[in-house]
């Protein structure tokens, strides 16, 4: 997973009351973290700035995960160049949990990158239904 994260920003989905419950999304690194998690400031563009996690090593996983991170969203573009970005996401939520539809547009949407002269990759998540 590092390959996919390092030098990105975080977007943490943390689930601190279980995942049967509604995330907590969290977007600032909270001071509890130790100094050894690496950060990057991005300025924002309406005024300010915010701290985000950048994950470069497995034990910084570890800790996630310690800490009810469950799912972390990155940027498209990495903090050494934060504009442009290098990656275009096309996110596809199945709708009434059709994933055959979602699974027949990607292959479409595969094809017209290809046509197109890009690399298409897949990244997937997947969420636990609760019982």
């Amino acid at each position: 997973m590092i390959p996919h994260v390092r030098d990105r920003p975080l977007h943490m989905n943390r689930f601190p009351g279980g995942i049967q419950w509604k995330p907590h999304q969290q977007k600032r690194v909270p001071d509890s973290f130790p100094p050894w998690i690496e950060r990057t400031t991005v300025d924002l563009q309406r005024g300010g700035t915010i701290t985000h996690a950048v994950d470069q090593q497995r034990g910084a996983l570890v800790y996630l995960a310690q800490s009810t991170v469950v799912t972390v969203h990155v940027w498209l573009s990495c903090i050494q160049a934060a504009q442009p970005a290098r990656q275009v996401m096309f996110d596809l939520d199945p709708a009434d949990e059709d994933f055959g539809l979602v699974r027949r547009t990607a292959l479409t949407l595969k094809a017209l990158l290809e046509e197109l002269k890009l690399i298409p990759f897949v990244k997937t998540t997947a969420r636990v239904a609760s019982t």
